[in-house]
């Protein structure tokens, strides 16, 4: 009787302190505060923890669900002074879940321009921050990045090589975005200070998140100030071909051959590099910008120019010709010895070639050279004019009228 009498007792006094425990320790708060933030009330969750601070002020669990409740409000200045006040910080040690709330309440204080804590708590997170990048951190170092500027490089990189490693297609593409930026304007810092060879290894790593037309056409602008011309001319042409309609490559580039064929002797270089302009800068429909540039970079003949050129079509009879006028302009004490005019049709074929000696004085005076086939269909007439059998300039003309 007497044993059954202490069973029986002991039950009693476990249900009672099972109770008291419920409702006179901080686990009812607890509970029913989750209860109510899980429901979606946390307006609720916030009375409930408020009361559970008067009864246990200290005790750090109570505190930071508070802190999140407020957070979760969008009480932002509330969840950072209950953080700093209770000391909060000393869960990072061992709080995960605080370790990425933490995280959250940085990132928020950055948006809302509390740079001081943000950046504290940004710091904090790092000290007791797991090496091993689960998606849990890579996600936490994407927002510390946007926190401390100054590391964001190498928290991206290493959580993206972990993201890459772990297949987290979705993580890999959010991190590029932040930072191929990143990337491209310590290439900017590092070229304006003519760091270039700091420049192209930048460059180097962004290619590393996929091919960017960006990312090559300045890789050709920092090997082409590094010497390396052919290299410089395949980037530009890389860039060009994923971005086919980018006037700002294709002019750079043309820029770029006109510096070349300047510096070269060589006729057949000379040529190349101008076949090239022509590509460049011919195709598709020439804006009047374009245009403009057009016949500025294609006089590329630093001897020789020529001016008042005029190109046209004048029907002679059944028949129509075309013609081309010009003057030839000295640049230099080099004389031109004779002159010679190709006529070409739309489809690049030979019309005619018309060669002449250049006598002294018709230097600066008018010159008119008339093809000498008749145009049966073509509605587009080219002029290529060499000088001393050096190219100088291409005169086009397209959908003319026929002139009596």
């Amino acid at each position: 009787m007497v044993k059954k009498i202490s069973i029986l007792l002991c039950v009693v006094v476990t249900i009672a302190g099972s109770v008291f425990y419920s409702f006179f320790t901080p686990v009812k708060y607890l509970v029913e505060s989750e209860a109510r933030i899980t429901s979606g009330k946390i307006a609720s969750a916030v009375v409930i923890l408020e009361r559970g601070v008067k009864y246990f002020p200290n005790d750090s669990a109570i505190n930071f669900k508070l802190a999140k409740a407020y957070f979760l409000l969008g009480e932002v200045d509330t969840a950072t002074e209950i953080v700093m006040n209770k000391q909060l910080l000393t869960l990072l040690k061992t709080n995960k879940e605080f370790q990425d709330f933490l995280v959250d309440l940085s990132y928020a204080n950055k948006l809302e321009n509390n740079e001081s804590f943000a950046q504290l708590f940004a710091a904090k997170y790092l000290e007791y921050a797991d090496n091993k990048l689960y998606r849990r951190l890579i996600r936490n170092n994407i927002k510390i990045g946007k926190v401390l500027p100054e590391k964001a490089v190498s928290l991206w990189e290493s959580a993206y090589k972990e993201a890459k490693l772990k297949k987290e297609l979705e993580l890999m593409e959010n991190l590029k975005a932040l930072l191929l930026p990143k990337y491209l304007q310590l290439e900017v810092d590092f070229r304006e200070k003519k760091q270039y060879v700091e420049a192209l290894e930048v460059l180097k790593k962004a290619l590393t998140l996929g091919r960017n037309s960006e990312v090559l056409y300045r890789q050709a602008l920092v090997n082409y100030e590094l010497g390396k011309v052919e290299i410089a001319q395949k980037a530009f042409e890389e860039a060009i071909q994923l971005e086919p309609e980018n006037d700002r490559y294709k002019i750079s580039y043309a820029n770029l051959l006109k510096r070349l064929a300047l510096n070269t002797v060589d006729s057949n270089k000379k040529n190349e590099y101008f076949e090239k302009i022509k590509l460049l800068l011919s195709s598709g429909e020439e804006s009047s910008r374009k245009a403009n540039v057009l016949r500025r970079i294609i006089n590329l003949n630093a001897k020789y120019k020529l001016s008042d050129a005029l190109l046209r079509v004048t029907t002679v009879g059944d028949y129509m010709y075309p013609s081309l006028s010009f003057r030839i302009k000295i640049a230099s004490e080099n004389l031109p010895k004779k002159y010679k005019v190709v006529f070409l049709g739309s489809n690049m074929n030979q019309l005619d070639i018309y060669e002449a000696f250049v006598p002294y004085e018709d230097i600066d005076e008018p010159i008119e050279v008339v093809c000498r086939n008749p145009v049966l269909e073509d509605n587009t007439i080219i002029a290529q004019v060499y000088l001393n059998d050096e190219f100088v300039r291409e005169y086009k003309v397209e959908g003319f009228r026929t002139e009596h």
